[in-house]
C-alpha cells in the first residue's frame, strides 16, 4: 500500500480506507493499490485498485461510496483532474471497479479538505511537486525546478448538484495540512504545512462554515508539515510530522515522533 501521498478517510466507527499514494523513498512512483483497515480486528484487505496511480489525491466518504478527485499524476507534476467513485460496506467494496465521475477544471494536491453535511471544502494547497529525476533506479528528486503554485482559496463541492461554490479565502496560503484537519461543531481547523517549497508554517486556523469567516487559533510547537492533527475533549493533538531546520530556518528538517497537545480555542 502507499506509504505516504495517500488518500485516506475514516467512517467515523469502524473501517479506515487508504487510496493509492507513493510507495517508496525519495521521488517513487505511484501505486494504484487501495486497501481498508478495520480498527476492530486490526487487520488490513484490499479495495480495487484505481484506474492510475495518484499522489496525494482528495478523499471523501459520502452516502455509502469513496470518492477520490484530482492529486498528481504518474509524473507527480502534471495535475490529475479525474474524479472516481466506488460503493463499500463494511469494510468491502460492493463494486468491482471505480465509477468515472464528474470532472472539474481545477486540481489540488497536499491539500486540506473536510466533508461538512452535503458540502466537501477544499482549503488551500498547492499544485506541483519536485519530480523524480528521469531513469534514477532509485527514483532521486529534482529540488532545482520552479516552485508549485500555491492556493489561498477555500471553496466547497455542492454534493448535491455538484457545483462548485466559492468561500472566504485563507488568511494564508498554506499546503501540505492535508491530515492537519478536523471538523468541531461547524468549525474546520487547519494546522501548519508549508507556504512555499522552504518555507513552513507554525500558525493554526478555524474556519466557520456558518458565518464564512477566519480566525486565528493556538501556534504549532514547530514549523512543521505532514503532521496528524485531532481533536480529543477540548484539546488539539498534534502527532509526528516533518519540523523545519529551525526556528529561524524554514527549510525541511527532521521527521519527528513527538506528540504535541494544545487547547482548542477558537480566538
Amino acid at each position: 500500500m502507499g506509504q505516504t501521498h495517500h488518500g485516506v478517510v475514516v467512517d467515523g466507527q469502524r473501517y479506515a480506507y487508504i487510496i493509492s499514494g507513493q510507495r517508496g523513498v525519495y521521488c517513487s512512483p505511484p501505486t494504484s493499490a487501495c486497501f481498508a483497515f478495520d480498527f476492530e480486528t486490526q487487520r488490513f484487505s484490499k479495495l480495487p485498485s484505481l484506474p492510475e496511480g495518484r499522489y496525494m489525491p482528495l478523499v471523501f466518504l459520502y452516502e455509502g461510496r469513496i470518492h477520490c478527485i484530482s492529486g498528481s499524476s504518474f509524473d507527480r507534476i502534471t495535475p490529475a483532474k479525474d474524479h472516481w467513485s466506488i460503493a463499500v460496506s463494511d469494510g468491502a467494496a460492493t463494486e468491482s471497479e471505480w465509477r468515472v465521475e464528474k470532472s472539474y477544471d481545477w486540481a489540488r494536491t497536499h491539500t486540506a479538505s473536510c466533508l461538512v453535511g452535503d458540502q466537501f471544502y477544499v482549503l488551500g494547497g498547492q499544485m506541483g511537486d519536485v519530480p523524480r529525476i528521469e531513469g534514477d533506479p532509485e527514483y532521486r528528486c529534482i529540488f532545482d525546478t520552479s516552485e508549485d503554485t500555491f492556493f489561498d482559496e477555500v471553496f466547497y463541492i455542492d454534493l448535491k448538484t455538484w457545483e462548485r461554490v466559492d468561500c472566504a479565502s485563507m488568511p494564508l496560503p498554506v499546503a501540505h495540512s492535508e491530515h492537519g484537519v478536523f471538523l468541531s461543531e461547524g468549525k474546520i481547523f487547519v494546522a501548519g504545512g508549508v507556504l512555499g517549497r522552504d518555507k513552513m508554517c507554525d500558525r493554526t486556523f478555524v474556519y466557520d462554515v456558518e458565518t464564512d469567516e477566519w480566525c486565528d487559533n493556538e501556534r504549532l510547537p514547530y514549523f512543521m508539515k505532514a503532521k496528524v492533527t485531532a481533536l480529543w475533549k477540548d484539546r488539539v493533538f498534534i502527532i509526528g510530522g516533518q519540523r523545519s531546520m529551525s526556528q529561524t530556518d524554514l527549510r525541511p528538517g527532521d521527521v519527528i515522533n513527538s506528540v504535541w497537545s494544545m487547547p482548542y480555542r477558537q480566538i
